[in-house]
């Protein structure tokens, strides 16, 4: 026990000796971050030569982006990583892929038809559906006092089937 104390004194001794200027912390300030911002935006710039917005460049004026130039480097940018890996993980729930799959069938369905079709509880099924509407995966309509949720696009579904194209392969 005398040790414990030795040590905490020993610590705020430390700390007291650096003034409330130099408090400790895991985090670095604004000041440090801001500081350090444009040398690591200056540095991404100079590593990867920047990206023609879609449809500008060599593929017939088409508004579809380039995948494959995209990819010349073997890397997809890091934001569209981080997009991409929000997406996919938003689909790696077995509830939100089953209220996906649900959609998919019904194309459009209130909060309490959904939740009886895959069995789970109101509350549930509202928690999920708003993960889901944050990723933009689904979206709301309302009616009257219900909301009615749908794909929201063609895109969320045409990934679902081919994906269940190839484990059926």
């Amino acid at each position: 026990m005398p040790r414990k104390s030795q040590a905490a004194n020993a610590s705020k001794a430390a700390r007291a000796s650096r003034g409330p200027a130099a408090a400790p912390t895991d985090t670095p300030t604004d000041a440090a971050l801001s500081a350090t911002t444009p040398k690591s935006q200056a540095a991404a710039a100079q590593a990867a030569p920047p990206r023609e917005p879609a449809g500008t460049g060599t593929g017939g004026g088409s508004a579809e982006p380039n995948l494959e130039a995209d990819l010349a480097d073997g890397l997809l940018p890091s934001d569209d990583v981080e997009i991409l890996s929000a997406f996919f993980k938003a689909l790696s729930d077995p509830s939100r892929l089953n209220i996906v799959c649900v959609l998919l069938k019904y194309h459009q369905l209130s909060v309490g038809d959904i939740a009886a079709k895959i069995n789970m509880s109101v509350s549930a099924v509202s928690h999920q559906l708003a993960i889901l509407r944050m990723r933009k995966l689904v979206m709301v309509k309302r009616d009257g006092v219900k909301n009615y949720y749908a794909l929201c696009d063609d895109h969320v579904a045409q990934v679902i089937e081919m994906a269940i194209e190839h484990i059926n392969e």
